[in-house]
């Protein structure tokens, strides 16, 4: 028969310590940190009157908006289901009250950027008043639950696009240029440009800097490179000689250091309509050509969807809201701006590219809410 030696008193206490710090483990795995299967052919619905943004992170997606007059961030895991929700943020909630003497409040979040530490940083433009207007920017830094642990608030400034830095800092575009350092505090600003009225639509450069483009007085495309700092190196515009009102929407930046620009022209004498446009500019910004094309209908292109080395997905929208004929169109072209591909679609808030190989589309529900779903790169295009 085995010689078994009873267990010392030492042995079982350390026995129920292992069992009780298994069980708190087991007990403790929160929705945060359970791994989810990635399913394509999911869908779900969020409350949201209005849509802000969707972005994706590394186990899921963050979405904002407002719900019920209340700025509200939630927490998706990859099948859209909410890990968390937030709407009791004090500097969020919206009003109007109107008649002799009314007053509002409105916050739109223009972007959300998640830093080395997994925090988010929400750059809001608050618009509020009565008879007088003021604009400001709040800052908010959250944590991974949606925690507010910092903000700061710049008076009298507007703001309509912000990015990223080589340094973990940040470039808020408005009607000044303002560079803030990772800890929010201020490094420099610049009045010379107000972006609200040209646009400023931004991206990474392979230098690690940032190229924007958008219009110059209403009548010119320009394109404008800064260093991984902020610091201006140089503007190029007269993509068009002829008088167009023309406008940048979107850019990338091709393999060779070129840009692809898109966005509209529009003729100044009648029938004043407006085409869609496509620069291709050398790595200096110097054109190498121009193309346009569009009906008798107004018609735009908006944002890159997707990009690769020659392979470029667009938004092209086909008529104002109001218009006889109201469309959206998706448009892939080649590096040399050739169309290869097109397909009507129904409207949408956003698509969004998830490097898995999918776009996540939302677009607008009954009972304001923002329906989500998943549709395959490859499925983009079927007929």
């Amino acid at each position: 028969m085995p010689n078994y030696k009873p267990l010392s008193m030492q042995h079982k206490i350390y026995q129920k310590v292992l069992s009780f710090a298994f069980v708190f483990a087991i007990l403790s795995c929160s929705k945060i940190d359970s791994p989810v299967t990635d399913d394509t052919t999911i869908t779900n619905e969020i409350h949201l009157n209005t849509l802000f943004n969707l972005i994706n992170i590394e186990d899921g997606f963050l979405i904002s908006g407002i719900s019920n007059s209340k700025v509200t961030i939630s927490k998706l895991n990859v099948n859209f289901g909410i890990i968390w929700n937030k709407d009791n943020y004090e500097w969020g909630t919206t009003f109007s009250t109107g008649g002799w003497g009314g007053s509002f409040y409105a916050v739109d979040i223009i972007k959300i950027i998640v830093d080395k530490n997994g925090n988010y940083t929400c750059f809001c433009s608050i618009t509020e008043g009565g008879d007088v207007i003021w604009s400001s920017v709040l800052v908010v830094k959250l944590d991974r639950f949606g925690n507010e642990i910092n903000k700061i608030e710049l008076d009298n400034t507007a703001l309509i696009n912000v990015t990223e830095t080589n340094d973990n800092g940040y470039m808020l575009f408005g009607n000044k240029l303002i560079k803030l350092n990772a800890d929010l505090s201020q490094e420099w600003e610049n009045n010379d440009q107000n972006y609200v009225f040209t646009g400023a639509f931004i991206i990474p450069t392979n230098d690690n800097g940032l190229a924007l483009t958008g219009t110059w007085n209403s009548d010119q495309v320009f394109l404008q490179k800064f260093d991984g700092k902020g610091v201006l190196q140089w503007t190029k515009r007269n993509y068009n000689q002829k008088p167009f009102n023309d406008l940048g929407y979107d850019l990338v930046q091709l393999t060779n250091g070129g840009f692809l620009i898109i966005g509209r022209t529009r003729n100044l004498k009648p029938p004043l309509d407006m085409n869609c446009l496509i620069i291709r500019t050398d790595i200096a910004g110097d054109t190498l050509w121009t193309k346009k094309y569009g009906g008798k209908s107004n018609e735009w292109l908006e944002n890159f969807l997707f990009a690769s080395e020659n392979d470029y997905i667009i938004k092209e929208t086909v008529g104002f809201a109001n218009d006889t004929i109201h469309k959206t169109i998706l448009t892939r072209i080649t590096a040399d701006g050739q169309i290869i591909d097109s397909k009507e679609t129904n409207n949408f808030e956003k698509l969004l590219y998830v490097p898995s190989g999918y776009f996540v589309k939302a677009e607008k529900a009954e009972s304001n809410n923002i329906k989500l779903s998943k549709v395959l790169i490859n499925d983009l295009f079927s007929k």
